[in-house]
């Protein structure tokens, strides 16, 4: 089949490509372009949870918590008191301003100069803060914050104006992610294009595989915009699915034309090069993009939408990166021939040794003739580099993420260490069908919780029978005891609690994930294991691959907990330990 396929693009190899490059433009220009307005924030949560009940009853019956959408942080830069009539009257005078310029998107502002509530000041009379309340809910929230966040900061104030807040946050890890991809292709295009023409020797055989990446990327984009249409993809997936797509499509680019190469410089016919590049090369990519989309589709086991999103764009890059390398690349070769050696910068003589003179053959030649002592060590390698997996600590996405001189994230960290009874991620009871007394008696037993920045107060009074309290966490090392202790707490009879606010989302995300991992390793295991023994005919084979498999992803993790866990490299490469964002031991 995949022979008969290589001499069909040889045919038609100018209608080939012009057909697939021609449908993966028009998908980028019409779908491709307007992912940037597709893309959402959220799914970050499990849907059946517990914090995820408490969000949509208090959504319900309040509205949107939206009270610590975005703080603006003042403080006098040469110690005066905000107090100062001048200086009081600046700020007072721009919040203001602020509401009138924005009333489509501002909801409240609720703030020491207008309420003067001791709170909202520190001791020293220099640093207070106003917290500002968006009106829209889901993703508009954020398109609330970027047509505010000019206006926040005002040059002409006698004070420091700094911005914070969750949606602040969100907003500065969505452009942090978005400039690392934009980096990450601008950065690795030149650099593997250097790479390639320095294994190929020739500029126009490097340029095949790129000629793959770059298509694949724009392809991709253009089917990720196509989902993002049709359910919710997060932020984090474009990412995932941009560099994933790149990456198979290069090496399964350099798959083909190697192959290609060989075929010539045996003597065989240009049409019959292509018709064997593609039965053998052409099947192995289809096979290998098959058992990475199978071993993707295991993320559809897990509850969170982001998860699925991930799975759904990964399969469709990995499936365009194979489909382009069977169709585009064998008409290419069909066209390019001999000329696929044309602009030579570095004579590669790939006829003028033995293959068995070659250091790709020598080196596993040796590692075969001391077998034993090379599966030892490279196993007992591998098995060090896990060991710092014990000490691994998972949490959720957050201003840590940032890097330590960013603005917001500093901004974030001094607002939480001078106000941390009004962190912006609070614990919350949501409370229903008690009484006044069943709820005095849950207040009651909501003082002995230890861990809190603040006591557990009432956000609104109590409306149709539904109460939500909340409260600050010192630190998030507690979050999981915090947590802990109310879902221990002796609950009325007929009353219903929920648990809810970010730290129990995060918690209960995890504790999600955590559930259907072994499923989901348990699926790929078996899928991956029965598609290698119907392509090999071995089973030998397979459970090799699993066992290098779960090496290699065992000292990966590894390194990955001794860096961003342990801190190693932390001042090197500039970023702050601390726990892993649980979805990355999924992916």
């Amino acid at each position: 089949m995949f022979e008969k396929w290589g001499h069909f693009s040889y045919r038609h190899r100018r209608l080939v490509p012009l057909i697939v490059i021609a449908a993966i433009l028009a998908v980028y220009a019409i779908f491709g372009t307007q992912l940037g307005n597709r893309m959402s924030q959220e799914g970050w949560d499990d849907p059946g949870s517990s914090s995820t009940a408490a969000a949509h009853i208090e959504q319900d019956v309040f509205g949107r918590d939206n009270s610590g959408d975005v703080i603006l942080l003042f403080e006098s830069p040469d110690g005066r008191s905000l107090n100062d009539p001048v200086t009081f009257g600046a700020v007072a005078s721009h919040l203001e301003s602020l509401k009138t310029e924005h009333p489509d998107e501002i909801a409240h502002v609720t703030s020491y100069f207008d309420t003067r509530n001791a709170q909202l000041i520190n001791e020293e009379g220099t640093r207070a803060f106003a917290a500002i309340g968006l009106r829209g809910d889901g993703e508009q929230t954020l398109k609330d914050f970027r047509a505010i966040e000019d206006s926040l900061v005002a040059e002409d104030l006698p004070v420091e104006t700094r911005v914070a807040g969750a949606t602040a946050v969100a907003d500065s890890l969505d452009d942090g992610m978005a400039g690392d991809i934009v980096r990450a292709e601008v950065i690795a295009l030149p650099v593997v294009a250097v790479l390639l023409l320095f294994v190929f020797g020739s500029a126009v055989a490097a340029l095949m595989p790129l000629i793959v990446g770059i298509l694949s990327i724009a392809g991709s984009l253009g089917v990720l915009s196509i989902l993002a249409g049709l359910t919710q993809v997060n932020v984090f997936a474009q990412s995932v699915v941009t560099l994933l797509g790149l990456g198979l499509a290069i090496d399964y680019g350099l798959f083909m034309v190697s192959r290609f190469r060989e075929e010539l410089d045996k003597g065989t016919s240009v049409p019959e090069a292509v018709g064997t590049t593609t039965a053998t090369a052409g099947k192995t990519v289809v096979f290998s993009a098959a058992m990475v989309a199978v071993a993707l589709s295991g993320l559809l086991v897990f509850p969170q939408a982001f998860l699925k999103s991930v799975a759904y764009g990964a399969i469709s890059a990995v499936g365009l990166a194979a489909l382009l390398s069977v169709t585009v690349l064998p008409a290419l070769f069909g066209m390019l021939g001999h000329n696929i050696d044309k602009w030579t910068v570095r004579r590669t003589k790939r006829t003028a040794r033995r293959l068995e003179d070659t250091v790709w053959f020598r080196v596993p030649g040796w590692a075969m003739k001391h077998a034993k002592l090379v599966t030892i060590g490279v196993a007992g390698l591998l098995i060090a580099l896990t060991l710092p997996l014990a000490g691994v600590k998972f949490g959720g996405i957050n201003e840590t993420y940032l890097p330590p001189s960013n603005d917001v994230r500093v901004a974030q960290d001094d607002f939480n260490d001078t106000f941390p009874a009004f962190r912006t991620e609070p614990v919350k009871l949501v409370v229903t069908d008690a009484t006044e007394q069943q709820l005095v008696d849950v207040f009651v037993q909501l003082r002995d919780i230890d861990g809190l920045s603040s006591q557990f107060t009432p956000d609104h009074g109590t409306v149709d029978g539904t109460t939500v309290l909340s409260a600050g966490i010192e630190d998030r090392d507690l979050n999981s005891s915090v947590v802990d202790q109310l879902r221990a707490l002796d609950v009325p009879e007929g009353v219903n609690v929920y648990i809810g606010g970010t730290p129990a989302m995060e918690i209960e995300s995890i504790e999600a994930l955590m559930e259907k991992l072994p499923w989901m390793a348990l699926y790929i295991v078996v899928a991956t294991f029965i598609l290698m023994a119907l392509v090999f005919g071995s089973l030998i084979l397979p459970a090799k691959a699993i066992i290098m498999t779960v090496l290699g992803l065992g000292a990966t993790l590894g390194i990955l907990t001794a860096m961003f866990v342990g801190g190693v490299g932390a001042d090197l490469f500039h970023f702050t330990p601390g726990p892993l964002m649980s979805p990355v031991l999924v992916l």
